[in-house]
């Protein structure tokens, strides 16, 4: 590759760099002390059955933990 096809290479990543740069938005997250401090009342305890690991991500995690285990004692 010569240097005018590898200048032209480093000129349109940082371009490409740029216009993603430009793109992005600002950050709207807060912090959790922010967080405690908007709350009203007493929080409420509820459960979201949706969000709760199922059977198979539960068995999936103990299998990992069991092999990575097998793997250090053995190898």
């Amino acid at each position: 590759m010569d240097a005018k096809t590898l200048r032209m290479a480093c000129v349109i990543c940082f371009v490409l760099c740029l216009a993603l740069a430009m793109l992005a938005q600002d950050a709207s997250a807060k912090n959790p002390d922010q967080k405690i401090a908007e709350q009203t009342g007493l929080g409420t305890k509820e459960i979201d059955k949706d969000r709760l690991a199922g059977k198979l991500e539960i068995g999936l995690a103990v299998g990992s933990a069991l092999l990575a285990i097998g793997v250090f004692k053995w190898l």
